[in-house]
């Protein structure tokens, strides 16, 4: 059976984890794009958007060959 508290646990420090990482990586970009010009960071922004997908797409079926009770 599945804890509700658990689950809402684990999901807010996952967001919350996410939301820092992404607030990172946006003052990255705005620096670069203040020091360097905003073509390059975003094109550069757009190219990590573009492996960071293919790899989810790629990883993610294999996920379901972990074996959890071991985990």
């Amino acid at each position: 059976m599945i804890n509700l508290t658990t689950t809402l646990t684990a999901g807010g420090a996952a967001f919350t984890a996410s939301l820092v990482e992404a607030v990172e990586a946006f003052t990255i970009v705005l620096a670069a794009g203040t020091i360097r010009g905003w073509k390059p960071a975003l094109t550069g922004s757009l190219a990590a958007l573009g492996v960071l997908c293919i790899i989810a797409l790629v990883f993610t079926p294999l996920l379901s060959l972990i074996p959890l009770h071991l985990l």
